[in-house]
This record gives C-alpha cells, sequence and structure tokens, in this order.
C-alpha cells in the first residue's frame, strides 16, 4: 500500500509545507527557468518494513503508511531521525509532530476550513479512482477505444453506473 493522497495532504498541510523540527518552509518557490522544488519528506515513525528505523512494531503494515504514522521533516531532519532511532523513538517524534502541528494552528495563517475540504476533495478523488480502476485505464478501456466491436465486461459496467451522481 501506498500513503494515499487524503494522507499527503493531512501531513502537508497540518504542517504548513514545514519541517516539524526545524520549521524550514520545504517548498521552494519557482524560478523564471524552473518548477517549484519540494524538499520535504514524508518520514515513517515506525517504518515500513520491520528491518527499517523503529521498524519493530506491532503496527500493521498497511497501518504504516496512515497519517497518525507520518511525519512531515526536512531531508537533514529525516537522516537524523533515521540515522538516531533511540534518541528519536516512536513517541517522541509523536509528540514533535503534535507540538509542531499545535505551533502550526496557534502561529500562523492557518485555513482550518480549507485544510478539511481539501482532505474532503483528496477522499473523493481516490474514492472515484479507485471506483474507475484508474491504475488499469489501458487494460479496461482499451476493449471501448478498439478498431473493432466496442466491449466492456459487466463488472466494469457495473463499477462505472455506481459512479453516476
Amino acid at each position: 500500500m501506498a500513503i494515499s493522497l487524503k494522507t499527503h495532504k493531512m501531513l502537508w498541510g497540518r504542517a504548513a509545507n514545514r519541517c516539524s523540527i526545524c520549521r524550514l518552509e520545504l517548498v521552494m518557490d519557482a524560478t523564471q527557468t524552473d518548477d517549484e522544488s519540494l524538499v520535504g519528506e514524508e518520514c515513517h515513525m515506525v517504518a515500513k518494513t520491520a528491518d527499517g528505523p523503529r521498524g519493530q512494531s506491532s503496527l500493521s503494515l498497511e497501518a504504516r503508511d496512515f497519517y497518525a504514522n507520518l511525519i512531515l521533516l526536512c531531508r537533514i531532519h529525516h537522516k537524523l531521525v533515521d540515522d538516531q532511532p533511540n534518541t528519536y523513538a516512536v513517541e517522541k517524534l509523536a509528540t514533535i509532530k503534535a507540538e509542531h502541528e499545535a505551533w502550526v494552528r496557534g502561529q500562523l495563517t492557518f485555513d482550518a476550513q480549507k485544510q478539511n475540504d481539501d482532505e474532503i476533495y483528496a477522499t473523493y478523488v481516490e474514492t472515484w479512482a479507485e471506483g474507475v480502476q484508474l491504475d488499469d485505464w489501458i487494460g479496461w478501456a482499451s476493449s471501448l477505444l478498439s478498431d473493432g466491436q466496442p466491449s466492456i465486461s459487466e463488472e466494469m459496467k457495473d463499477r462505472l453506473d455506481k459512479m453516476r451522481p
């Protein structure tokens, strides 16, 4: 499983695009010749795999990509946190994350309604993409677009029908 779109929105939005330790902005502005640059990383508190930093845990592999197990950090602090797992235990990282998000809400202009809306809309997009099997678009749509007789499986037709308003 991968980190969901909604979880990305939650992590970056609630952290105000800043490292939870040093508060460095993690989205660099575009220049006249180049696009923006993301210098932040979505870091696992309990590692994604058992052999990673703080990876020995009863937390399921699926739950390791959930918001509660992620923290937004700059590349320097991500490296530090992973190199020093005894200093940066899961509980300490969770506290750092909670304190940073409280700082964001209290010190920065944080639009909680917009953040909530972003999270809701991300859920809509993910639900739609899953419902229409967007990851396999070419596979199931090729029979619709073929030179011969267009066709669609009953299962896919039912999926698409369920996506209608």
